[in-house]
């Protein structure tokens, strides 16, 4: 309770970008409970929509890593979208990595194998190696599944580099157990005993719920040559979780000490609970082996039939995913692009950069629209609120509920009003106790012509309508008139000379429509 307690406290006192930073160590630390008590802390709404994919990406990340299925992904789609405009290459790798396992978890093989590649590509170079030792590790994983047996062992030694580069016991344990499963895959057993040898030490530092498959590979290992091993791993196995390699595993055991019927029962419980196609060939075909060798040619045969079937599904499903080609076709794509991007680097960079001035001028003009278009938004329900008031007073009826609520939304547009005002207000009163604007910008004319907006909106629209495109000090030359300040005073503010003040009169005059 305590330490929820100060973790409150010490959240409670950053930024929202300090909380999501310290959402995300905790996550890679697995600390899920704190993770997902600074998360019940942040609104998203409250949220900037800098800060809003952070958010979400945060809670896909905790669903995830608390085996929570991801309901759509349309959270995880608005994240890469938004992490490609801002060139966040590091969350964009994230936000696909869970991309690809969610497709993948829903049986669309091929397009997360192209996801996950997409990510890869994203990570690379990047310095954080969580990202990058999680796409490797499961690049490593599904490669394996695939009995794609090369191209895994390619992952799995990048992966045993990074996990060694981070110094995670954790990690470590994993790249050498998928190493020696890699090896097993491939018929050469003395490597695959070689890496498990190395793996058994540091199975310590794996959680206990993510145990199940390291005693499960470590009995199957050992069923040849030391049975009492095999058996005790299995055991442990079973203990944390049924699973179906772990009843498989014990049928055998159960077999090889004669006991028929507890062989028979452990391989029906093993079948049932198979959860994927390959768990449910291995149950298969362990359990057609044992009738075989029992002699019950007639069990023997209809596990036979059962698994064809269930082989033939699994090779319809790998024909359709064709995992190699899809990885195969992402490299030459990606190699092909990175060439062309060199051999044009020098045009592509002066292209970016024109495009990167108007892009900027473009944004800079739109971001001042908009706030123009707020503040009149806001003057509008103002005006909109304060009639309605004045209404609801004059009413013989009882509206005191009712003036309330429009009491609340009148202070809450003015004070957004008041925020977005702030600076124009700042410069109108500069001017009117006697200050210049010879030093002021660009910014700063606009900022003091839209709170003047407020004071004389009649004005500043036949300005507009009148004129064609008044520059912003061209507006204030003509408001400092209408504000009633003479040709000196004008002169002045503006810290002109005569002749300067002369221009600008002649190019407010032509401009007249």
């Amino acid at each position: 309770m305590f330490a929820a307690a100060t973790l409150f406290l010490l959240v409670g006192c950053r930024t929202d970008r300090e909380q999501l930073t310290e959402i995300n160590r905790l996550l890679n630390d697995n600390k899920l409970d704190s993770a997902q008590m600074c998360l019940n802390s942040i609104t998203l709404s409250d949220l900037s929509e800098k800060d809003k994919p952070l958010y979400l990406l945060a809670t896909v990340k905790l669903n995830h890593l608390q085996y929570r299925p991801i309901a759509s992904d349309t959270i995880i789609r608005y994240c890469i979208d938004e992490f490609t405009r801002t060139g966040d290459k590091e969350r964009l790798a994230e936000s696909l990595y869970y991309q690809a396992v969610t497709d993948y978890e829903d049986g669309h093989v091929a397009k997360a194998f192209e996801e996950m590649k997409k990510a890869e590509n994203e990570a690379h170079g990047i310095s954080d190696l969580t990202v990058r030792h999680k796409i490797i590790e499961c690049l490593t994983d599904w490669n394996m599944s695939e009995h794609q047996y090369q191209l895994a062992m390619e992952y799995g030694r990048q992966n045993l580099v990074l996990s060694s580069m981070a110094g995670n016991n954790n990690w470590i344990a994993y790249a050498l157990v998928f190493i020696s499963q890699i090896h097993a895959g491939l018929g050469q057993r003395d490597s695959a005993s070689h890496y498990l040898d190395k793996c058994i030490s540091y199975i310590s530092e794996v959680p206990d719920s993510q145990r199940v498959d390291f005693y499960n590979y470590i009995a199957a290992l050992t069923m040849k040559d030391d049975l009492p091993t095999a058996q005790s791993y299995a055991m442990k196995s079973n203990a944390i979780r049924p699973n179906s390699v772990g009843y498989i595993t014990l049928a055998q055991i159960r077999y090889r000490e004669g006991n028929q019927a507890a062989a028979d029962s452990l391989c029906t419980n093993a079948y049932y609970l198979a959860k994927t196609p390959e768990e449910r060939i291995y149950v298969l075909q362990t359990a057609m082996k044992l009738f075989e060798l029992q002699n019950r040619h007639d069990r023997a045969y209809l596990t036979s039939k059962m698994l064809i079937k269930a082989k033939e599904n699994e090779a319809r499903l790998r024909e359709e995913h064709d995992v190699r080609n899809v990885q195969s076709s992402f490299d030459n794509k990606i190699r092909d692009l990175r060439f062309r991007q060199t051999f044009f680097y020098a045009f592509l960079l002066a292209v970016l950069l024109a495009l990167i001035f108007l892009a900027r001028s473009i944004q800079h003009r739109l971001r001042l629209n908009k706030k123009s278009s707020q503040i009149m938004q806001n003057q509008l329900l103002i005006n909109h609120y304060e009639e309605k008031i004045h209404e609801l007073e004059q009413s013989d009826k009882d509206k005191s509920e009712e003036l309330e609520v429009l009491n609340k939304d009148l202070a809450e547009v003015k004070k957004r009003q008041t925020l977005q005002l702030a600076k124009g207000k700042q410069y109108y009163d500069h001017i009117v106790n006697g200050g210049t604007a010879y030093q002021w910008n660009k910014p700063e004319y606009i900022d003091f012509i839209e709170y003047y907006k407020v004071l004389d909106i009649a004005f500043v629209s036949k300005l507009e309508k009148e004129f064609k495109d008044l520059s912003p000090r061209q507006k204030l030359y003509m408001i400092l008139f209408e504000m009633g300040k003479d040709s000196m005073e004008v002169k002045r503010i503006l810290g002109v000379a005569d002749g300067t003040m002369r221009s600008i009169k002649s190019r407010v005059k032509s401009q007249k429509l």
